[in-house]
């Protein structure tokens, strides 16, 4: 079965984990430098290598972020999906504030992305629903 916007979704959260996991490592070398007048053994290579990993990780999982991204991209929208989502999102909540939860969740991606447009869908159908 082929991958769906959720599938790519949870890859780009485990990405995000492992670009932190790389910052994370990042910070760790500059603990090692600040302190390396006191720390015995050869501070500064074993820094060097470290910082060098997480400068690679952190560079490939950015290529691979950017290939999710853009298929996730290309996944077309379900408009008899999103519609569904827009009454189940009524069913919580009145219209007004649906349609602010839409507004919200949009400002958290960029234009034309997957979710940007799922979330678009969603708006301009509640927008267009009678009361």
């Amino acid at each position: 079965m082929a991958p769906n916007a959720q599938d790519y979704t949870k890859l780009l959260d485990v990405f995000k984990k492992s670009r932190n996991a790389a910052d994370f490592l990042l910070d760790f070398v500059d603990l090692i430098k600040a302190n390396s007048d006191f720390i015995s053994g050869d501070t500064k290579s074993n820094a060097e290598i470290i910082a060098k990993a997480a400068e690679s990780i952190h560079s490939s999982v950015e290529e691979l972020t950017t290939a999710v991204n853009d298929d996730l991209n290309k996944i077309p929208i379900d408009e008899l999906e999103l519609k569904d989502a827009g009454k189940k999102l009524l069913l919580y909540q009145d219209k007004q504030h649906a349609i602010m939860h839409c507004q919200q969740q949009m400002a958290n991606y960029q234009k034309d992305s997957y979710w940007y447009k799922y979330w678009e869908f969603i708006l301009n159908d509640l927008l267009n629903m009678e009361e």
